[in-house]
């Protein structure tokens, strides 16, 4: 009998693996929750990317309905996969040998931002055989091939695109030969007639806009070697000259991977977007420790010039001393801001309660002179963006007057955006100033100002509380989809949150999704949770956001977790006052796999953040207050921002930005301006991993 149990056991697994090889869609279905699920059961030996692998699906796929595989797999446990709704299917890629994020999503007609939102862990690089996720039920572009909206050439699918060949060594820059762009001729074509990539040529020639190019410019293409290195900014980096540029020489960077450094690292450390790095380094995938980059350095120039004196020097100038009051800070004040004659200016100017007409600054002036010293280091990590960067400040005194007084100011009318700042008059002063003048005020201080929505100069850069419970909502429900959501409340307790419960309740009625409600007195206790399926998982979501509150539910929620034969039953979903807390309470969010949303996060340990910090440290020769939301880092993240933005003006929508804490994401208002509607989940991962999702 025991033989014959263990050869129908063994059957029955073969059976399902049988099943399992033809896909997630041939796999059984139960319901959970009240809502049906495909389901695996993993055998001995198992890996996730073996099951990937099986199920012809990606191992974010099988993590994102399975968070607990993230912590390891064992024999037996039950993988869970929601039935769609809907008959649509989203389209994979898979990724062949030498193929790139940026060509991948061009080949596809999307952009690299929608590829990595759609594939987070593309972030950091690609691998050859990884499935990606193409497209998505609310982004169909119309067709999967790449369309130069220039030329009528062609266009080239997936297997078309000319590949890059391997990279060549560190001392042997690739061989060049100036080329004349025809009439109506696409980089496309060139790149196809000279058997290379468009990616490539934008590498050789870092002042070229893929988007607006003439006939009759010249450009370099691959033919004939270029001339040796050129002058070294940054320890790291050797530099190689690579095209003509004004009677100069532009220089393109080579840079060494070092242990565990990412592309997002390395992009930000050298003022470029992930897009701008892979596309001087179209061969790349994977990065490894030793591996050499091309990094575009367009504001540099190799000098004949053997002399030790460097203008642009970081360990000359000391930004401190670059808060003049009421002056405008020239450019050569701000640490290494770039002088490239024959490119289009960044102007920014900032309106800052600096306080220095006060023998002591006050705790509010420090923050804020912070912030802008942050700000000066973003200006230092663009100095090789190609583009003379001015930057202005006046101290407003924290007065009305003093800003009315400032607005007389002509510096002003030149400036691309005028940072605001935190006091609603002020505010409204310098939004009927940019109205007229046609400029626009960036308002990052007056959370819940909303001029946005008639003027059309402002720029609101908080998301507003309305937008931001839907877009929490919708995170809440998309991420933890396969659990049921219980609505935690003390009997007592305050809720402050009731908005954001009320607007959850609502939003779940009228989509029809199960939910429990659950009051308890004075300490949660297991036996509170009778009404729940112990087999089942939920998501728990009290209506308070206090420390307290979340501490009196931890215990029972740990306790039906234990008794729970699931791999992952239970999650709890938090507020943004959340990511401040530390100790024991960390420590239950981390086992409780919690979630929360927040306008802002800095991930612990990020390589990047840690090179913010040591130069900061090293400018100012002091670290960033101790503050949350870090002041330092918020005027890092702006400066980005907004030079990127002010640099490039390809269009009137600047683009996304996601910062090392802020993240930027303006829409825009009819009839008014801007909105930032960028929110982040954050999730505190029982490995003690956390994870930083933009939504």
């Amino acid at each position: 009998m025991n033989r014959r149990l263990i050869y129908f056991a063994a059957a029955a697994l073969v059976t399902l693996a049988a099943v399992a090889s033809d896909g997630l869609d041939n796999l059984p279905v139960k319901q959970v929750n009240g809502r049906d699920c495909r389901y695996y059961e993993v055998a001995q030996g198992e890996t996730v990317y073996s099951i990937a692998r099986k199920l012809h699906i990606s191992r974010e796929e099988i993590e994102k309905a399975n968070p607990s595989v993230r912590d390891g797999l064992r024999a037996g446990q039950i993988l869970y996969f929601p039935v769609e709704s809907s008959t649509w299917k989203p389209r994979r890629h898979t990724v062949q040998s030498k193929e790139t994020i940026y060509g991948i999503a061009r080949a596809y007609g999307i952009t690299t931002d929608q590829l990595i939102e759609w594939n987070p862990q593309a972030r950091d690089g690609i691998r050859k055989d990884q499935v990606l996720i193409v497209s998505d039920p609310t982004y169909r572009p119309a067709t999967l091939a790449v369309a130069d909206s220039r030329t009528s050439e062609p266009s080239a699918s997936v297997s078309e695109i000319p590949q890059q060949s391997s990279p060549k060594a560190v001392d042997t820059p690739a061989p060049t030969v100036t080329y004349r762009i025809g009439e109506k001729e696409s980089l496309y074509r060139i790149a196809v007639n000279h058997n290379t990539t468009v990616s490539t040529l934008l590498a050789l020639n870092p002042g070229l806009d893929e988007r607006h190019y003439e006939a009759g410019q010249t450009i370099l293409v691959p033919g004939v070697s270029s001339s040796p290195a050129g002058e070294a900014v940054a320890s790291n980096v050797e530099h190689r000259q690579v095209a003509p540029a004004s009677g100069a020489d532009v220089v393109m960077g080579r840079y060494r991977v070092k242990s565990k450094e990412t592309f997002y690292s390395i992009a930000h450390a050298n003022g470029l977007t992930i897009e701008e790095l892979e596309k001087a380094n179209p061969e790349v995938g994977v990065l490894k420790e030793g591996m050499i980059l091309n990094i575009p350095l367009a504001g540099q120039v190799a000098s004949s010039d053997n002399g030790d004196e460097d203008n642009n020097s970081s360990d000359n100038i000391d930004p401190t001393m670059a808060v003049p009051g009421e002056n405008p800070v020239a450019a050569d004040d701000v640490p290494s801001a770039v002088q490239t004659a024959g490119r289009q200016e960044v102007n920014v100017a900032l309106m800052l309660p600096l306080m220095l007409n006060q023998s002591q600054q006050p705790k509010k002036a420090q923050l804020y002179t912070e912030f802008y010293k942050g700000f000066l280091l973003a200006v230092d990590t663009m100095r090789r963006c190609g583009t003379p960067i001015n930057v202005s400040v006046f101290d407003t005194e924290d007065s009305a007057m003093r800003v009315g007084s400032l607005l007389r100011d002509s510096s002003l009318t030149a400036a691309g955006v005028i940072i605001a700042p935190d006091d609603e008059t002020q505010l409204s002063m310098l939004g009927n100033f940019a109205r007229v003048k046609g400029l626009n005020v960036l308002n990052l201080f007056v959370v819940k100002d909303t001029t946005y929505r008639s003027n059309p100069s402002m720029m609101q850069g908080n998301i507003p509380h309305s937008m931001m419970y839907d877009k929490a909502i919708t995170g809440l429900l998309r991420n933890c989809g396969e659990y049921t959501p219980v609505i935690v409340s003390h009997s007592e307790s305050p809720d402050d949150k009731a908005e954001f419960v009320t607007a959850l309740k609502h939003r779940m009625d009228m989509e029809g999704r199960q939910y429990h409600q659950v009051t308890f007195d004075n300490v949660l206790r297991l036996n509170d949770l009778s009404q729940l399926d112990q087999d089942g998982r939920y998501v728990f979501i009290p209506v308070s956001g206090r420390q307290a509150e979340l501490n009196r539910l931890t215990g029972a929620i740990s306790e039906f977790r234990e008794k729970s034969s699931q791999s992952d039953p239970v999650r709890i979903f938090g507020y943004p006052e959340w990511i401040t807390f530390r100790g024991e309470t960390l420590v239950n969010m981390h086992k409780l796999n919690t979630v929360v949303f927040s306008r802002f996060y800095t991930v612990p340990d990020d390589p990047a953040m840690r090179g913010v910090d040591e130069g900061f440290q090293r400018w100012y020769g002091e670290p960033m207050a101790n503050y949350v939301p870090r002041q330092g880092t918020f005027g890092y993240d702006t400066g980005l921002f907004v030079i990127n933005w002010l640099r490039s003006q390809q269009s009137e929508t600047p683009a996304s930005h996601v910062g090392l804490q802020n993240g930027f994401n303006f829409i825009r208002v009819p009839e008014g301006g801007w909105v930032n509607d960028q929110l982040y989940l954050i999730n505190f991962r029982p490995s003690g991993l956390i994870d930083k999702i933009s939504l």
